[in-house]
């Protein structure tokens, strides 16, 4: 599938690093930001979100005004309102997946583990992504077919060769019928990799997946906002990306894997050994 001209891929790429830059300013700058619950207690949100997708979609609208938008700010919580918001958009010619901050419970307790995730799709398929990690004054960047970048320079995945030599990254999911599934594998993981990380930031742990300082992360409960942009950085950084059973991946795919490739298929059967390849049904 063609995926734009050189031109319009430039400005594209250009208007979204602008907007997660714009956005991670008005991150890093917040105080005392107030806390509200979506979905359960553990499920926030605060006023800053809400900001931050606002100057997002403001810039994407000003230079694409034909082009879709779904920010996660404007959708239910829940699977449902996930699948639907997704559906809204999946086909159009051009649309944008944007999750406007990624860790918000980190956001909220001051923990600089958060980011802006702009996923940018074509008939459904993930084009374009970046990444900005107002912390750190990182913008990774990645479109398909030219692989991907941190600040302008190339970047890779981990080399690690076995889960021994892994360092993985490990849900902490919000919703009950996950949590047994997380804590399955989190105990199967210890014994057989060299280390286990929870970040709290799905996006951004694609991202440091996609740059080498993780060797793979996995989640059972993701929405196309937090996949769009990361998952097309791991595979542009020469990474694979799966269902947690093996299957392949999707933006429809919520319980996701990615990896170095070359520990992936250790990883797939491990998490099938500790029946922790998807959610347990809910109650």
């Amino acid at each position: 599938m063609a995926v734009g001209s050189r031109q319009q891929q430039g400005l594209v790429l250009a208007v979204a690093q602008a907007a997660a830059v714009d956005a991670g300013r008005t991150m890093r700058l917040a105080r005392r930001v107030e806390v509200k619950t979506k979905a359960n207690a553990k499920d926030l949100v605060t006023a800053t979100d809400a900001e931050c997708q606002r100057i997002v979609e403001a810039s994407i609208r000003a230079s694409f005004p034909d082009h879709a938008f779904l920010g996660e700010e404007d959708v239910p919580p829940g699977p449902q309102g996930a699948a639907l918001a997704l559906a809204s958009v999946a086909e159009e010619e051009w649309a944008w997946i944007v999750d406007p901050i990624d860790g918000t419970t980190n956001f909220a307790s001051d923990l600089a583990l958060s980011c802006v995730s702009i996923g940018v799709v074509r008939r459904g398929e993930r084009v374009g992504g970046v990444v900005h990690d107002p912390y750190r004054d990182e913008t990774f960047v990645a479109w398909r077919g030219e692989g991907a970048t941190l600040n302008g320079r190339p970047i890779s995945v981990s080399a690690a060769p076995t889960l021994e030599q892994a360092v993985v990254c490990a849900p902490s999911p919000n919703q009950p019928s996950s949590m047994g599934p997380a804590l399955r594998s989190i105990a199967a993981l210890m014994p057989r990799v060299r280390s286990v990380r929870v970040l709290g930031s799905g996006v951004l742990a694609f991202a440091w997946v996609a740059c080498g300082r993780l060797s793979a992360y996995y989640e059972h409960e993701l929405a196309s906002w937090d996949c769009a942009a990361g998952t097309l950085l791991v595979q542009e950084a020469g990474g694979a990306v799966s269902h947690t059973d093996g299957s392949e991946y999707s933006l429809r795919t919520r319980a996701v894997l990615a990896s170095n490739g070359i520990v992936h298929d250790e990883l797939v059967g491990l998490l099938a050994e500790a029946g922790a390849s998807r959610r347990d049904p809910d109650p």
